[in-house]
């Protein structure tokens, strides 16, 4: 169904289709600059989150199209990105600070 559970500032959480318009929901500083940790494993990829941010995190990474990117799979505070073999980290790492720039700070 491609649904996530999104905080929101004012509603407390909201539902959320990756297509839908953004706005302040997805993008804000609000979510993003709930990631914690970023690490690589071979071919996979863990993005820690504050607990209850990972659904909402991973829709625009889901949304986006990044080529080397598989898929994701989002619990309550990690997503697991599964890479193709031999991906560019480099070029991945760009891809993911410009949807998310607080990942620079980590």
């Amino acid at each position: 169904m491609h649904v996530a559970k999104v905080p929101h500032k004012e509603k407390g959480y909201i539902y959320m289709l990756p297509n839908s318009p953004r706005g302040d929901v997805a993008m804000s500083t609000n979510i993003t600059d709930n990631i914690v940790d970023i690490a690589f494993s071979g071919n996979l990829c863990v993005i820690t989150t504050k607990p209850g941010y990972a659904s909402a995190i991973s829709v625009p990474i889901d949304s986006c199209g990044i080529r080397d990117v598989i898929g994701t799979i989002a619990g309550d505070n990690a997503i697991l990105l599964v890479l193709r073999e031999n991906f560019d980290k480099q070029e991945l790492m760009e891809q993911l600070y410009n949807l998310f720039p607080s990942l620079k700070l980590l």
